[in-house]
Parts: C-alpha cells; sequence; structure tokens
C-alpha cells in the first residue's frame, strides 16, 4: 500500500477548509438538514410504535421532546440565515453547542423508549461518525466520551432507582440483573471508542489525500498559467521580426524576381511560404490565449449579419486567385448579445478552412437560422470531406487530416482547436458531417442572451 504523507504544517493550515467559517457553516446548514430528517423519522417511529406495534410509549413526554428538538433546529436554521459567517470560533462554538444538545435529546428519547432494552442506541454511534466528518481530532473523541457518559447516567440512573424505568415491551428481570447492564455498558463504551477511531482515522486520511489533491491542482493552474503567459510572450516578441523577414522577402522577390535564377526564386519563393506558416502559428497562439489575459473581453450587442457579410468581403480578397463563391443565407440585421472577437474567429475560421480545402471556383454556403432561444449556424463546403474514423480528432491540438495535409503543405492544425474552444466559451456546441472526397458540413450552436 502506498505511504500518504501529510502535507507540512504549514500548507495544511493554508489548504485545509476545516478552518473556513464558509466551510464550517456549510457543515452546520447540512447537519441542521439532517436533524429535519431525524425528527420526521423519530416522529414517525413513535406513531407507528404507539398505534401500529401496540408499544407502552409516553406520548406525552415524547411529544414534547421532539417538539423542543424541532423549536431548537428551527432556531439553527433561523440563526445561520439571519447571520453571516464571518468567525471560524463562533462557528466551531456553534456546531458544538448543536452536537452536544442533540446527545441530550437523545438521551431522553432514549430514556423515555426503555433506555437499555431500547435497540435504538446506535443512534450513539451515527452521532460520533456525523462528528468525526464535523470537527478533527480530539473533539471526535469528546462527543464519543459525552455520548458514553450520558448513555451511562441513564442506565446506571434507572438501575440505582434515581430514574423511573420506561418500559417498552415487558418488566423483563435481566433488565436489572447488574451483570446484564454492566456487560451492556461495556459494549457500548467499546464500540462508540471504536467507531470514534475508525471514523476519525478515516476522515483524517481523507482531508490529508484532499489537501495534497488541491495543493497539485493550485499548482497546475499556476504551471498553465505561466504556459499562457510563455505563449504570449513568444508570440508578441516573434511577431514583429516574423512580418519584417517577410516583408523583406516580399520586397525583394517584387523587385528582382526577373533577375532572380530559378534555384534563388524557388528558394526565397519557400522562405516566404515558411515565415507565412510561422506567422500563422503566432497568429492562432494569440486565438488561443485569447480571454486569459487580464484584459476582459466584452459582452455586447453585435449585428451578426454584418459581421458575416464583413467576414466574407474579406476573405474574398484573401482568397481572390480561388475565386470562391460564398453563398449566404442569413436575415437581414440580425442581432444578439455575445463576444463579438470570438464569434468573428469561429465564423473566420470555418469559412477559411472551407475555401482552402476546396478547389478553385468552389461553392461555399453559410446558413443562419434563428430559433427561440439558440442561433443555428451552418457551414457547407463541397471538397475534400473528412474520414469517419478522423472526426473525433479534428478539434484536437496540432492535428491535421491526412487529406488536409495532402491538399496543404502548411498550416498549424490549431484553428478548429481554437474554434471548439471558443464555442464552448459562448456555451453552445458544435457537430460535424463529413464524407470524404464530397465535402464537410459544420453546424454551430449558440445560446441566444436576452
Amino acid at each position: 500500500m502506498r505511504n500518504i504523507v501529510s502535507p507540512p504544517p504549514e500548507r495544511r493550515n493554508i489548504l485545509s477548509s476545516y478552518t473556513s467559517p464558509e466551510t464550517l457553516r456549510d457543515r452546520s446548514n447540512w447537519y441542521i438538514k439532517l436533524r429535519w430528517i431525524a425528527i420526521l423519522i423519530a416522529g414517525i417511529f413513535v406513531f407507528s410504535g404507539s398505534h401500529i406495534l401496540n408499544l407502552h410509549l409516553h406520548l406525552t413526554y415524547l411529544t414534547w421532546t421532539l417538539g423542543l428538538l424541532l423549536i431548537f433546529n428551527i432556531g439553527y436554521f433561523l440563526t445561520n440565515k439571519k447571520r453571516r459567517a464571518l468567525d471560524r470560533i463562533v462557528e466551531l462554538g456553534i456546531l458544538k453547542f448543536q452536537m452536544v444538545m442533540d446527545l441530550f435529546f437523545l438521551t431522553i428519547l432514549m430514556h423515555l423508549t426503555g433506555g437499555v432494552e431500547n435497540p435504538f442506541s446506535f443512534f450513539y454511534f451515527i452521532h460520533v461518525v456525523i462528528s468525526s466528518i464535523i470537527f478533527k481530532g480530539k473533539e471526535v473523541y469528546q462527543i464519543a466520551f459525552l455520548a458514553i457518559i450520558l448513555f451511562s447516567l441513564e442506565v446506571l440512573g434507572v438501575q440505582f432507582g434515581l430514574l423511573n424505568h420506561f418500559h417498552i415491551l415487558s418488566s423483563s428481570e435481566h433488565l436489572h440483573d447488574p451483570v446484564y447492564i454492566y456487560m451492556a455498558l461495556s459494549v457500548f463504551c467499546f464500540v462508540i471508542l471504536f467507531t470514534a477511531f475508525l471514523a476519525s482515522n478515516v476522515t483524517s486520511r481523507y482531508r490529508v489525500i484532499r489537501d495534497e489533491l488541491i495543493h497539485k491542482q493550485k499548482q497546475l493552474i499556476v504551471a498553465d498559467q505561466a504556459k499562457l503567459d510563455f505563449f504570449r510572450y513568444v508570440a508578441h516578441e516573434m511577431k514583429s521580426p516574423i512580418v519584417t523577414i517577410q516583408s523583406a522577402l516580399d520586397t525583394v522577390l517584387s523587385l528582382y524576381k526577373e533577375s532572380l535564377n530559378e534555384k534563388a526564386d524557388d528558394l526565397l519563393s519557400r522562405s516566404r511560404d515558411r515565415s507565412q506558416q510561422v506567422l500563422d502559428t503566432v497568429k492562432d497562439i494569440v486565438d488561443m490565449t485569447q480571454g486569459t489575459d487580464e484584459k476582459p473581453l466584452q459582452f455586447a450587442p453585435c449585428n451578426v449579419s454584418l459581421l458575416i457579410q464583413n467576414i466574407r468581403e474579406s476573405l474574398l480578397d484573401e482568397y481572390a486567385i480561388k475565386q470562391p463563391n460564398i453563398d449566404l443565407r442569413i436575415p437581414d440585421d440580425f442581432e444578439m448579445k455575445t463576444y463579438p472577437e470570438l464569434l468573428d474567429k469561429i465564423i473566420s475560421n470555418l469559412l477559411s478552412n472551407a475555401i482552402r480545402y476546396s478547389d478553385d471556383n468552389c461553392q461555399v454556403i453559410l446558413e443562419l437560422i434563428k430559433n427561440s432561444h439558440e442561433m443555428e449556424l451552418i457551414i457547407v463546403d463541397f471538397g475534400i470531406g473528412i474520414s469517419e474514423n478522423e472526426i473525433p480528432m479534428i478539434f484536437d491540438d496540432f492535428y491535421r487530416t491526412a487529406k488536409a495535409r495532402e491538399k496543404e503543405k502548411i498550416g498549424t492544425g490549431l484553428g478548429l482547436a481554437i474554434v471548439k474552444r471558443f464555442i464552448d466559451k459562448l456555451g453552445g456546441s458544435i457537430f460535424v458531417n463529413s464524407t470524404l472526397n464530397e465535402g464537410t458540413t459544420f453546424t454551430v450552436k449558440l445560446p441566444i442572451h436576452e
């Protein structure tokens, strides 16, 4: 079995939610809910025991006891509802008070329903288990010892005639036999202490594991943030030099293309293409980290129809050599609240891919359907398509299908990953339907915010 190493004390103090007033308040509210259930079950037992099983129960005393417990629980509930959890000591004290009062009420109920002859004395063990969840360390044993003291006082008080014994079945002689009484108390004490040991040990190990997981999670968050910071830094530092190199190559090719020999022209052209590939990768890295920097994205009204038309015009200029036909089937002046920057990237990437992986003079259809609570965006192309076994992987970072690599040598494999990430951020979904060598249909569904 692997050893579980407890985190250092200084880290444990920071990580463990036990010391948080808010967490203690949550446990208090949870405990109050359990008490509602316990009162209901106790009431059912009393009613059925008296009217169905014909047990000798003193309904007046039992009703008053359960009524007082109900009043106490209402008081706990209203106190938590009106008062904010600000102080750990106060919250812990209230929890201890609730547990102590519950043990007193349980002891009274046990006394009124037979005491040692009542088989429901195991409810004391349930209290000890609950205390191990709410408290820790010595406090669990304090609750266990209090349960032992209260039940022992009830049993011995009846044994020595200090308290009346309320029989629920019959006045059997063994119920007053000292040997039976002491044996019953000895077993009760042993089992309740063992329950305290076992429950506190299990919950203690759980808290150690939980704190380790919290610590690892924080380390992962820090590492992820460091990765994003590095990506942003690299993108920022690389973009300007690459653009400068690309501009220089374009200038040389433009001014001296006629005087260059074939080998030099090919070398410069391939260098220009490679620089464009690096620049595309830098842009994709910027898109991947969008929304994670300190500047928040703006959630604002967006004229989606106008946005799509602008994207269409931009792509027609970019891919003028391929002369694509982008058929828009959209409503006029459709507006919705969204993150315009993200929506722009989603539509641009999907339309750009549709053109890139289709032949010259291709047709691409973009249809926009407005439903009552969502916008449905359908982009259809008649290009290379995607094989069925590759569809589950197309949204993975840096993944490109075999057909895509064959069609376009240059590509980052980040476009669809960015699309999926942005759609998730907008609370939407994306579906793919494709047939190899026939075309692909992407369906994007995004919620409409009022």
